[in-house]
């Protein structure tokens, strides 16, 4: 969950909203927003697998207490 809200977080500030870096700078401009849009759902994706398996792991915990 760690690193999905890591690059979530870093994704929006720097590359939406400060405009520091983008993802991939070495293609076109106008392709910039696509590679940094697929960085945040990758990021999203991460959070919602590491949400998934750390509630996987509480509910096998508790069914074996």
């Amino acid at each position: 969950m760690g690193f999905g809200a890591y690059n979530m977080l870093e994704g929006l500030i720097d590359h939406h909203l400060l405009e520091v870096h983008h993802v991939n700078e070495l293609i076109e401009r106008r392709y910039w927003i696509y590679w940094d849009v697929g960085f945040l759902l990758w990021g999203l994706a991460m959070f919602i697998i590491g949400f998934w398996l750390m509630r996987r792991g509480q509910r096998q915990f508790e069914q074996t207490n």
